[in-house]
């Protein structure tokens, strides 16, 4: 009994010890065993190293210097550049003709390109011109960024000025202004229309005008390949007369409505038959000064109809004064012996003499 007990305690502690010598074996390798040898074959100790370098978080970069431009514009005549270069290498700033730029509520369009080489650490400052997209653009400098689109619509106009940079600022205005507004006469004419009772939407008068820098506008439009007829300004019958009626405008006038030749008599009698009874008066100046020899016959007989407007009337005596034909004295001198004194026909035939007499001296 007492062996068997012994043998039992003597098993049991042989097992133990068998136990702890094999965890013991298997949990650290032998000193002379490299640590590759007992790894996965597919598992070596460079791919643990690259996976450790994999998932380290990557140092953040320091910001890269940039070129800082910043543009200032007056709201319609002109932009203003200037620019910092930080970096350590040279950079090209190119802004083609034809950019909007944009503030709070103001639009403006480069009409010169822009263009600036930046040396390391330089800086630059330029102007070009430029010209306003809306009437109502802010008065005075303010900051402007580019806007986003473009303005397609006035290709035509940048390709002339491109070819042309003589052509006055203020027309250009003028002729952006039709394109992107269309506004009636009344809004940009600085003499008095037959539109002025009309409603403008817009205010222009910061751009109002004389009737020669209006024909400029159209005649630019015209040269660009532009139908001035869409528009309510190329299209205005007060415009086309203002500017055929007077020599200085005359011949730009002609070529921007086509009327030469026959077409310009065709123009002149159309307006006195047919034409807008508020601007017939004007067909009887042209006939005056441009064709004399008519006027001579055909006025008297308007000046003497008492059925036709006074307006009329006193514009067929004036006319004969603008004829600058000798011709026309003894008609006026027939006139003023016939008219009573101190009548407003008499005053207007006495004002024609006296322009007559300046103008062409009595033989």
């Amino acid at each position: 009994m007492l062996k068997t007990s012994i043998l039992i305690v003597v098993i049991v502690v042989l097992l133990v010890v068998g136990y702890v010598q094999f965890f013991a074996s298997s949990s650290t390798p032998p000193a002379s065993q490299p640590i590759t040898e007992i790894l996965p074959p597919d598992l070596k100790a460079q791919d643990l190293a690259g996976e450790s370098a994999a998932t380290a978080p990557a140092p953040t970069p320091a910001p890269a210097a940039i070129i800082k431009l910043t543009f200032v514009s007056n709201g319609s005549t002109r932009l203003r550049l200037k620019a910092e270069n930080p970096t350590d290498t040279e950079h090209m700033v190119s802004i083609p003709r034809g950019t909007p730029f944009e503030s709070v509520s103001s639009l403006v369009v480069t009409l010169e390109p822009i263009e600036a080489e930046m040396v390391p650490g330089g800086s630059a400052e330029l102007e070009v011109r430029a010209a306003a997209l809306r009437p109502e653009n802010a008065a005075g400098d303010a900051v402007y960024t580019r806007a986003s689109g473009g303005v397609e619509q006035l290709q035509p106009i940048f390709e002339i000025i491109a070819a042309d940079a003589q052509v006055p600022q203020p027309v250009v205005q003028l002729a952006i202004l039709i394109v992107m507004e269309n506004p009636p006469l009344s809004a940009l004419a600085g003499f008095p229309t037959l539109e002025d009772d009309l409603p403008v939407q817009a205010d222009f008068s910061e751009f109002s005008t004389d009737a020669p820098q209006l024909l400029a506008a159209l005649a630019l439009l015209k040269n660009a390949g532009v139908d001035i007829a869409r528009y309510q300004v190329g299209a205005s019958d007060q415009l086309r007369l203002e500017t055929m009626v007077k020599p200085a405008t005359r011949p730009m006038a002609q070529e921007v409505y086509g009327l030469k030749g026959e077409a310009e008599w065709d123009f002149w009698k159309s307006t006195l038959t047919e034409g807008d009874a508020r601007l017939r008066h004007y067909a009887l100046y042209g006939i005056g000064r441009f064709y004399p020899s008519i006027a001579v016959t055909m006025m008297p007989e308007w000046a003497d109809n008492p059925r036709l407007l006074p307006a009329y009337r006193l514009a067929a005596v004036y006319s004969l004064g603008m004829s600058g034909s000798q011709d026309a004295y003894p008609v006026l001198e027939a006139m003023a012996a016939r008219y009573p004194p101190g009548s407003t026909l008499a005053g207007a035939v006495s004002e024609s003499l006296n322009y007559l007499r300046a103008v062409a001296p009595a033989p």
